[in-house]
């Protein structure tokens, strides 16, 4: 890392030629976004939808995000948050801040919608953008890294893409029992051997193997061995 950056003062929205030093620069990024994020909290609990906000924002996941969180928290400086100093990490992206916000500013308003626009749309939705500002053209690989980050389940949801909700969130349960034989689950499952001829040795298949469990012992309560697939419990 370049360590004349290390101490260099964090560009504001007007300064597009501070540090050009991309780790410092999302450093920078990072402090002022959990900055305001720990000023909207109240005490040590954060609103989910706050921190997908944010992540979304910065292009990282949430559970990067809340390790960040707790890093800020006992090290509130710009220098606790940089990027590894592994070359330019995932993500990681050599644009001044103004740019970053309008990337990010257009994947909200155009990307992540119910109509689900393609991704060359969005490419030549920021190209426009930054043509009138008079911008140098970002890459679409740097768009595509800026999408690719952001979370599925996030993308689901702003998109209302109800099959892709379903396919990410993650359903908890399990099954309870209060007393032996209540609850007996069965699980079919094809044996890892195979079965040869008496005589010839030769290969035959492998056999099927059907479990009778008790949920509250744990206890296997009966099995079924057979070469048909489709042959239940007896």
């Amino acid at each position: 890392m370049n360590s004349n950056n290390e101490n260099a003062p964090c560009p504001d929205d007007a300064d597009t030629t501070g540090s050009d030093d991309p780790q410092w620069l999302e450093a920078c990024r990072r402090e002022e976004a959990i900055r305001e994020l720990l000023g909207r909290s109240a005490g040590d609990r954060l609103r989910t939808s706050d921190v997908e906000d944010v992540a979304l924002d910065l292009g990282i996941s949430r559970a990067t995000l809340y390790r960040l969180v707790a890093i800020y928290r006992e090290t509130p400086t710009v220098e606790a948050l940089q990027p590894k100093p592994r070359g330019r990490s995932k993500g990681a992206l050599a644009l001044d801040k103004s740019r970053h916000k309008l990337i990010r500013q257009t994947i909200r308003e155009v990307y992540l919608k119910p109509q689900r626009p393609t991704l060359t749309h969005l490419v030549e939705q920021i190209h426009l953008r930054f043509v009138q500002h008079g911008w140098p053209l970002p890459d679409r690989r740097t768009i595509k890294t800026r999408v690719d980050d952001i979370e599925r389940r996030l993308v689901a949801r702003k998109r209302k893409d109800k099959r892709a909700i379903k396919a990410t969130t993650p359903v908890p349960g399990e099954y309870k029992a209060s007393r032996p034989l209540e609850v007996v689950q069965i699980d079919h499952t094809l044996v890892d051997l195979i079965v040869v001829h008496e005589e010839t040795r030769e290969p035959l298949a492998r056999p099927w193997l059907t479990l009778a469990i008790d949920v509250f012992t744990r206890m296997i309560t009966g099995f079924h061995l057979s070469m048909d697939p489709l042959h239940g419990f007896p």
